[in-house]
């Protein structure tokens, strides 16, 4: 047996350079024209070659009649029929297609049918003849009009693959690089919706998804905006989790607002305060440094070094996808024993059609650069991806036995590789399983479609995704199942292990994790993996889409183990729990987390809904368990929590005595690797110095395998103060006004816009509560507001009836909450503090108007009430329920009843004179 890992790396390394060494020597034969006795057959391909000739030689003989082909297809061709013979008696041997140095530029998707198999002891093969020097491009090179000159920009011009480029956006690639379609604001910087407004055109359950009113910025470039580019504008919006890609609608009505089409999945600013967006593709805003667009007659181009003048290497992507395998699962025809070795992949385009993009969550439709169908024993190794407008690699339906190894995928419009499929059924008779990934590097994803992930498990079982290196992602590193509930699923018994997962969301999208999982996963494991550095972006939340986890067990997430994970410093907190079944979450290192290190968001009907056994948990900043986090859904064992490198000692009171104190630590440096753990007894420190060793892929190349965290906080922006002005009037009945979100979700009978004569404008929006809800807090309605100075007031009109039990409370983001001003309103009166402060008025309308200064700790609130019969009370100097409460992020209004009860609200207005932040 081998002591160490290392002995064994360094005999296989010394082996490898043996073989490579035989194989040059082959190659080196051939090329000078000699015949080269080999146990497989091979084609040669080179850009210098013909396709008249044989592809015998890897160079052109001596009389320059024989010698490699020319084009991949024709190399194709050739393969297949040498398949074909050996079917037919002749020897079956090995196929290997060599491509000598290039780019081989495609003039469509190679397509690999059952008629280019190879079988196990002669597979078919694809190579580059030495690894990493061959490139197949979607691509298009560009011919050069004009130079840059100061501001005026480079021409290009317009081949005819092209023609459709300028209506639809595309891509470009100078000297190698992503150029940035023309965009306003530029690149890094955001526009911010500030309000939905609903239309009557719009279906009821679509209301507030298609018009908004945009920051005055926003609004002042629209207005000069030339009419005859509003056609090819493309709005980018961004969600919590995703985005999404429209046009501008022909008519702007009403005035001031900007409408979409398609319209959004879902209404503008339900997830948050700052719903940032941006317009691209359009020429007017070619204007800054590395910028493109594409006209009906060319393509034009700022370069990133201006006023160089130098000649440029410009590549405009035709293709959407270079390499297509396609079998077929119902005739039980598998395309199989066929490899891709050494390749790289670039140049796949992406052209927003007038039907736009709306994504649900991980951009799960958007297309890869290879995809695989009913396929087995695929094998794709060392290869690369980079400058692709979708994923690299997706095995989608009835893919199993393959493999992804060593490969490099890198500057991605999407992600880097999908496993299966959304949507599949559980007896599905040929499912995509047994396929391993492993020892990939995984960077910069999301460049088109922020929503993308690494990887992507969706439908299958027994898939393994192992010492892989994920980094710098716009979302999620790794997610896996596709299910948001308890029902069986058709994916399962999956080993996530080993990974090193860092500087995953950057601050651009939220509501992520490092590990990410959903619905029934029977028999998963998710083990030994690192992951550090998770950050989403701020601008959501404290309810539906906030936060950023290095675990995160979503909806439905059931029978699946998480253990001997570490995970250090994340925004939102090392262990997320939002509503599971029979999970095992043990021997894990959580620490550093910025919010917390361990919640649980909703309870699944099932307690206890985890086991938290073994774990180290170490407390930096706010709470240790937050949200339901407690004995009643979790059962906690032999959980060691230290405070060392915490502000205050943790609080363990939600942990009951499955914790005990602990003084672990750990300090971290920029490598990703780069953890020294202190305080641990010698079992666990041995334990996690080997979790630590396993991650991430061994290349044999440390420049290769290392990761380097950014070392700053990611640069984000922002809205500027939001109003909220909630148009009671202006909602259809049974509809819930835009600008708040509801709870329960989806319930429009527990919340609803009504006819009432006596009330102000004759509608009001009607709270029904009963005992049958679920909690006695429900149904409540609130709003997502960013104010942080200046002066606040919030008014409405109410009606109650006898046994209404209304509250409405001022709270800030913070985890948990400072509340400021509460009060709650009965029969019996309004109360303040437990005290009685005013009467109450059952059966008639009261308006109620309550004021604070924002920006002070703990600054007094005052309440002033108008009763029907015109009669006013003022009641002032009130203290808020926390000293520490100085911000309003979230109005609440709230049923508290726990009988048959109706309250309605009118004329609700929110106002703050801070200006902008």
């Amino acid at each position: 047996m081998f002591k160490s890992r290392r002995m064994l790396k360094a005999l296989l390394t010394a082996v490898f350079a043996v073989l490579a060494i035989c194989a040059t020597d082959q190659v080196d034969a051939a090329a000078a024209g000699a015949a080269v006795p080999t146990s497989d057959a091979r084609i040669h391909v080179a850009i210098t070659g013909n396709d008249s000739w044989t592809g015998e030689l890897a160079t052109a003989d001596s009389g320059a009649s024989n010698g490699p082909v020319r084009t991949l297809a024709r190399a194709q061709a050739l393969a297949r029929a040498q398949s074909s013979a050996m079917g037919s008696g002749k020897p079956r041997l090995p196929i290997r297609v060599l491509m000598a140095p290039g780019t081989y530029y495609l003039d469509s998707p190679l397509v690999f049918t059952t008629a280019d198999s190879g079988t196990a002891d002669a597979p078919v093969s694809y190579e580059a003849a030495n690894t990493g020097t061959v490139t197949l491009s979607g691509g298009v090179p560009l011919v050069q009009r004009s130079a840059a000159k100061g501001r005026v920009p480079a021409v290009f011009e317009l081949p005819a693959a092209g023609q459709d480029t300028w209506k639809g956006g595309g891509q470009l690639f100078v000297d190698g690089r992503w150029a940035t379609l023309a965009r306003e604001p530029k690149a890094g910087q955001y526009w911010f919706v500030q309000r939905a407004v609903p239309l009557d055109s719009e279906p009821a359950a679509e209301s507030g998804r298609e018009a908004f009113i945009p920051s005055a910025e926003a609004a002042a470039w629209l207005g000069k905006l030339p009419t005859a580019e509003h056609s090819r504008a493309i709005v980018q919006l961004m969600h919590a989790w995703t985005s999404s890609k429209h046009h501008l609608a022909d008519t702007l009505v009403p005035a001031g607002v900007w409408r979409v089409t398609p319209r959004a999945r879902w209404a503008f600013l339900s997830t948050g305060t700052s719903q940032r967006f941006f317009v691209e593709n359009v020429p007017s805003a070619l204007n800054a440094p590395g910028e493109w667009v594409a006209t009906e007659s060319d393509i034009r181009y700022l370069p990133s070094e201006p006023g160089s003048g130098k000649a440029l290497a410009a590549v405009l992507p035709v293709l959407e996808q270079l390499v297509a395998v396609r079998g077929d699962a119902a005739k039980g025809q598998w395309v199989q024993h066929l490899a891709f070795r050494g390749l790289g992949f670039a140049h796949t385009r992406y052209l927003t059609t007038e039907a736009g993009f709306s994504d649900n969550q991980a951009a799960v439709e958007v297309g890869a650069t290879i995809e695989v169908d009913a396929a087995r024993h695929i094998s794709i190794d060392r290869c690369s991806f980079s400058n692709v407008s979708g994923y690299g690699v997706w095995l989608r339906k009835s893919v199993s036995d393959s493999r992804i190894s060593h490969s490099n995928f890198s500057h991605l419009g999407a992600g880097g590789i999908k496993i299966g499929v959304a949507k599949e059924k559980i007896d599905e008779p040929v499912p995509t399983d047994r396929n391993i990934v492993t020892d990939n590097r995984i960077d910069h994803t999301g460049l088109l479609f922020p929503g993308a992930v690494g990887i992507w498990l969706g439908q299958g079982h027994d898939n393994v995704v192992a010492n892989n290196l994920i980094h710098d992602t716009t979302y999620t590193g790794i997610s896996v199942g596709w299910n948001w509930a308890f029902n069986p699923s058709a994916s399962g018994r999956h080993r996530i292990a080993d990974n090193l997962i860092v500087n995953i969301g950057l601050a651009q999208l939220s509501d992520m994790g490092g590990i990410y999982t959903l619905g029934d996963l029977s028999g998963t494991v998710v083990s030994g993996n690192v992951i550090r550095d998770v950050r989403a972006y701020p601008g959501y939340g404290p309810g539906r889409g906030h936060g950023g986890w290095g675990i995160y067990n979503d909806l439905g997430s059931s029978n699946l183990v998480v253990e001997n994970n570490i995970v250090l410093d994340t925004d939102s907190g090392s262990y997320h729990l939002n509503g599971g079944r029979n999970l095992t979450v043990r021997d894990n290192l959580f620490g550093g987390g910025t919010t917390s290190e361990v919640r649980v968001s909703r309870t699944s009907g099932q307690v206890p809904q985890a086991r938290l056994e073994g774990n180290i948990i170490i407390a930096r900043g706010g709470l240790t368990f937050e949200g339901l986090a407690n004995t009643q859904e979790l059962a906690f064992s032999g959980n060691k929590v230290s405070g060392a490198m915490a502000k205050a000692p943790p609080d363990l009171a939600k942990c009951g005595s499955g914790c005990k104190l602990s003084q672990a630590g750990y300090s971290a440096a920029v490598d990703a690797k780069a953890i020294r753990l202190q305080g641990l007894d010698a079992h666990d420190a041995t334990r996690l110095a080997q979790v630590i060793a396993r991650a991430g892929p061994d290349y044999g190349d440390t420049a290769v395998s290392k990761a380097v965290l950014s070392g700053k906080p990611p640069i984000f922006a922002l809205a500027p103060v939001l109003a909220l002005p909630i148009d009671l009037s202006g909602t259809r009945l049974g509809n819930q006004p835009a600008g708040l979100t509801y709870w329960p979700v989806g319930d429009k009978q527990a919340i609803k816009m009504v006819d009432m004569a006596s009330a102000p404008g004759g509608h009001c929006l009607q709270f029904n509560d009963s005992p049958t809800m679920a909690n006695r807090f429900e149904p409540f309605a609130f709003g997502n507001l960013n104010h942080e100075t200046g002066a606040e007031t919030v008014e409405f009109s109410i009606l109650i009836d006898a046994d209404s039990n209304f509250v409405h409370e001022w709270r800030d983001d913070a985890r948990p909450y400072h509340a400021g001003p509460s009060l709650r309103l009965t029969a019996a009166g309004i109360v303040v503090a437990g005290k009685v402060v005013a009467p109450a008025s059952v059966g008639q309308w009261m308006r109620l108007k309550v004021s604070a200064p924002l920006g002070t700790p703990g600054a007094a609130w005052q309440l002033e009430l108008r009763y029907a019969d015109g009669k006013t009370v003022t009641v002032a100097n009130l203290k808020p329920v926390s000293p520490l409460w100085q911000t309003l992020n979230s109005p609440y209004f709230i049923s508290d009843a726990a009988v048959r009860s109706s309250l309605c609200l009118a004329e609700l207005g929110i106002n703050n004179t801070a200006g902008s932040k």
